[in-house]
């Protein structure tokens, strides 16, 4: 009985049985591994595009906002400061 590793059997070819099933096993298992993979990344980079887009939109909004009231502030306080004037 000859004995290789773990494994042992009778006879060489026995030992050789199934060899290049298993490399063929191999690669398509890491292929499915690599889609996946490929798959998910793709998912997760367009769903960070929407948050973004999400994201910068409602800080616009805020920007826009902010920079609106102070041209009112501004607006009225100038406006206070010539009627003082003319008085």
């Amino acid at each position: 009985m000859q004995t290789t590793g773990l494994f042992s059997s009778s006879s060489p070819q026995q030992a050789n049985v199934g060899g290049g099933s298993s490399l063929i096993g191999t690669l398509g298992a890491a292929l499915v591994l690599v889609f996946g993979v490929v798959l998910l990344t793709g998912l997760s980079l367009d769903r960070t595009q929407t948050a973004m887009v999400r994201f910068l939109a409602e800080k616009g909004v805020a920007l826009v906002t902010a920079l609106e009231s102070g041209v009112r502030s501004g607006t009225r306080l100038h406006q206070e400061r010539s009627a003082k004037r003319s008085l």
